[in-house]
């Protein structure tokens, strides 16, 4: 994402390791999205492991939707795990950003 990418700027040294380390705790891995949709594909367990809980509760009730949502799902899984991670990447950005509002905030005595 171009937006996460200049946003990381304006980050200094600390805040990028931060950053990183966070990411790298919670970011999602292809492979193992990949074996979840193999394995466990028809119950929507790869869809519950990229945070999509609705519709990982409409797979386990419908078989992947009728193996349609899932066939597509093989197809797309890289561009999801993407979308994933880099909106997870914007979010810790954006946390950072606001604990260095509040830190260099002034207080009002």
């Amino acid at each position: 994402m171009l937006e996460n990418e200049l946003q990381k700027e304006d980050l200094t040294e600390k805040e990028l390791a931060i950053l990183d380390r966070e990411y790298n705790m919670l970011k999602k891995d292809l492979n193992i999205a990949y074996l979840l949709c193999v394995f466990t594909g028809l119950f929507g367990i790869h869809k519950f492991y990229l945070g999509k809980i609705g519709m990982g509760v409409a797979y386990f009730f419908t078989g992947g939707l009728l193996l349609i949502g899932l066939l597509y799902d093989l197809v797309t899984l890289p561009q999801q795990v993407y979308e994933y991670n880099s909106q997870l990447e914007y979010d810790i950005i954006q946390r950072i950003l606001r604990f260095r509002q509040r830190r260099d905030k002034p207080s009002q005595e």
